[in-house]
């Protein structure tokens, strides 16, 4: 069984791993079929093997009454064999006791093997390969003579399930050899315990070749191969095939250009018997068909399914009868052919919205048609021709993809994609999609929503989430959107794929290698800091007065006021810094300028300005910090910077900074910087501090003293303990 985000694919094997690099369909699906290299040969006899995999036993009937010979299910090793020699035969009892009650022959897949004959490797998934045949070899003969037992009828056995894939190999990566000894050890065996069933091997599921070799899903061909060179041939009576028609029609060709996911994908298989001298034998396609759309029945309309659903209940009938004509006309070496899935759709173990029921035919016109076919098959296979339209019917086209952002932060996001689709003629846009692989290979679609114009030509719209990566390490999605047109031509038009980077850090533009990551991260763990919408921290950009307020009063955990009283008369209660800097101002951290200039006049209360979006210097920032950490000024130390002299109005508070080691300055030596006899360095106390300076700057400070004492609340301003009166014009922090 494959999971994919939530969605079991089991029957289609590698499909959400291959999904994203394929094309789907082609030109016209629906005109004259492709003719094969040799003439069709004459429609073989009804003699052929009908089949469908069954979910409830009380529906053989159903299909006996359509004409179909043979009903399928599954046995699990673990079950009938849950400790070694101890058998439990109640479910293969009812199961052929059922099938020959309805007067049906029975095939049965044995898989999943029991936790004490599991690889080591791998022995928490029942889909491991036993580590021993021999075991597998052994359960099998007494299967086979149970089975025998109980039915007078047909039997044959499927051996494993798409062993070409890595989910039904217990996640390890397949291994044809090895599955070639699981057939050597379980073909004498059944034959022993009955001489007459036949055994299938093979059993591989379309993955097309090597697209996705990461993620081990070995592709059919190779798979093939590989099993015969490894001396597989005389183990298996007939060749097993899940030859699924995913997108594309019956008769789309299985060469050239992306066609690789199709039903005729059956005829490559073939190539390879005959390449390994094995003509004789025939295959059985023992799983085959289309799902229908959710949305065409109204159901699960909020739910995303994978491109691969066939628009209506009439569609998936039509093909499924196209497809049992084509075998039937031009594959003399196709003897059995199986649909899956018959009744899932009614089975209470699946929810409503499970892929496996918009497989099943039961109930919908696909059971009807198929009955009807068998039942009163044509002399001749005449491929069905797309019905004239008055204008020519156009392919649809993608004319432009935007992206939100191509990269994330971390932290993750969600990442908005629109895509602009024409397709105006009679079959116009149907439905927009994306195939989204995730970092490791898990797979996902994504439903687009029309946001503007029309179907003819739109804007679609659909929201992916990108997830915390806390991996320590980059990561990448990719998105693949498509169009797919409406019914009948329902062709395909797939936009180039787009990588989307999850960066492992928080903030763009500031690696790990950035010498203020350390700094950066620490504040935007505290709540300190944030970055921008384009999740960029932008360190080289200057700071604000208010933008600095905020960042030393969330960073040193301040109570916020917001009690409707407003200090200054450039920040007014709706200002998003007006909590920061009110806090600061009760605080005694931040004062003002006097209101009276020409661009600051005096409101009723005289209120001072504290003009927030000035940029702030680095001695303004520097008293801002000191007073936030609550250390005060340090006025009778000795002069550390050449240009913050005593007397200067933050000499104290550029020396309380310089004490904590939270401040460096420039060497002295440059034209403009002479040295004094003391070599003392530069402060430039005027200049503007980047975003990273001054994140170092408090970063540094909090590790001294992460949580200050806040003091007592006032509308008045004094000065701080110790600190030595100055002008509060000159103060202006």
């Amino acid at each position: 069984m494959v999971t994919v985000r939530g969605l079991r694919v089991a029957a289609l094997g590698l499909l959400a791993v291959v999904a994203v690099t394929v094309t789907i369909g082609g030109a016209n699906t629906q005109a004259a079929a492709p003719k094969p290299s040799a003439a069709p040969a004459s429609p073989q006899a009804l003699n052929m093997n009908y089949g469908a995999f069954m979910a409830l036993t009380s529906n053989n009937a159903a299909l006996k009454s359509m004409g179909f010979q043979w009903v399928q299910y599954g046995i699990y090793w673990k079950d009938a064999e849950p400790t070694k020699g101890t058998y439990d035969w109640s479910h293969v009892t009812n199961i052929v006791t059922s099938a020959r009650d309805a007067g049906m022959s029975v095939l049965i897949r044995i898989s999943r093997g029991p936790a004490w004959a599991r690889d080591p490797d791998c022995s928490a998934l029942d889909t491991c390969p036993p580590a021993d045949p021999a075991d597998f070899g052994t359960f099998s003969a007494a299967l086979a003579a149970k089975v025998r037992s109980l039915t007078p009828y047909g039997v044959a056995y499927e051996i494993w399930n798409e062993p070409n894939t890595s989910d039904e190999w217990g996640g390890l990566c397949p291994d044809p050899a090895r599955y070639a000894d699981l057939l050597k050890a379980v073909y004498p065996a059944i034959k022993s315990g009955d001489s007459s069933a036949l055994v299938l091997g093979g059993a591989v599921t379309t993955v097309g070749e090597r697209l996705r070799p990461d993620v081990c899903a070995l592709d059919d061909i190779t798979f093939l191969e590989q099993m015969y060179d490894a001396g597989a041939k005389p183990y298996f009576d007939i060749l097993a095939d899940h030859p699924y028609g995913f997108g594309s029609s019956p008769e789309t060709p299985p060469v050239g250009g992306q066609n690789r996911l199709v039903f005729r994908r059956a005829e490559r298989h073939r190539d390879v018997m005959v390449q390994y001298g094995d003509s004789a034998k025939k295959i059985w396609a023992t799983e085959m068909g289309w799902a229908v759309d959710p949305h065409s029945e109204g159901v699960c309309q909020s739910t995303t399914f994978p491109w691969y659903f066939v628009y209506t209940p009439e569609q998936q009938a039509d093909y499924l009868v196209r497809a049992f004509q084509w075998s039937r006309s031009y594959w003399p070496w196709m003897t059995g052919m199986f649909i899956f899935n018959f009744d899932f759709n009614e089975a209470p173990w699946y929810n409503q919205c499970d892929a496996f029921r918009f497989l099943s035919i039961k109930g919908r016109p696909a059971q009807t048609a198929l009955s009807n076919f068998v039942h009163s098959p044509p002399v001749t296979y005449t491929p069905v021709v797309g019905t004239p339209t008055p204008l020519p019917d156009l392919a649809p086209q993608i004319t432009a993809v935007r992206y939100s952002a191509t990269d994330f932060s971390r932290l993750g996001g969600t990442l908005t994609v629109e895509v602009d689709a024409l397709d105006a003629d009679s079959t116009p846009i149907d439905t927009v999609q994306a195939n989204v692989t995730f970092p490791g290979g898990a797979y996902q679609v994504f439903d687009f929503q029309l946001v503007s114009g029309n179907v003819q030509q739109g804007t679609w719209r659909a929201t992916i989430p990108i997830a915390a990566n806390d991996t320590g390490a980059p990561q990448q999605y990719t998105v693949a959107p498509y169009a797919i047109e409406t019914y009948p031509t329902r062709r395909t038009a797939v936009a180039p794929v787009q990588t989307i980077n999850v960066h492992e850090t928080r903030f763009l533009d500031v690696p790990t290698s950035f010498w203020a990551y350390e700094y950066i991260e620490g504040l935007a763990e505290r709540g300190a800091i944030s970055g921008y919408g384009d999740n960029t921290f932008r360190p080289g950009n200057s700071t604000t007065r208010a933008q600095l307020t905020k960042i030393t009063m969330l960073g040193f955990g301040y109570p916020l006021v917001n009690d409707g009283q407003q200090s200054f008369a450039d920040v007014p209660l709706d200002s998003p810094f007006y909590t920061f800097v009110e806090t600061a101002a009760r605080q005694h951290i931040i004062s003002g300028y006097p209101c009276g200039r020409a661009s600051e006049i005096c409101d009723a209360q005289s209120r001072p300005y504290f003009r927030p979006n000035n940029s702030i210097t680095r001695a303004q920032i520097t008293k801002i910090v000191v007073l936030s950490a609550g250390w005060g000024e340090l006025t009778n130390r000795p002069q550390t910077f050449h240009d913050v002299a005593p007397g200067s109005p933050f000499f104290g508070f550029v020396e309380s900074a310089a004490a904590h080691q939270i401040i460096g300055g420039y060497p002295c030596g440059g034209t403009s910087e002479p040295c004094d006899s003391a070599h003392r360095p530069y402060f430039r106390p005027n200049d503007t501090t980047t975003r990273a300076q001054i994140s170092k700057m408090v970063y540094l400070a909090l590790q001294q003293n992460p949580t200050a004492t806040p003091t007592p609340t006032s509308t008045s301003t004094v000065t701080p303990a110790g600190a030595t009166p100055v002008s509060k014009s000159l103060l202006r922090p």
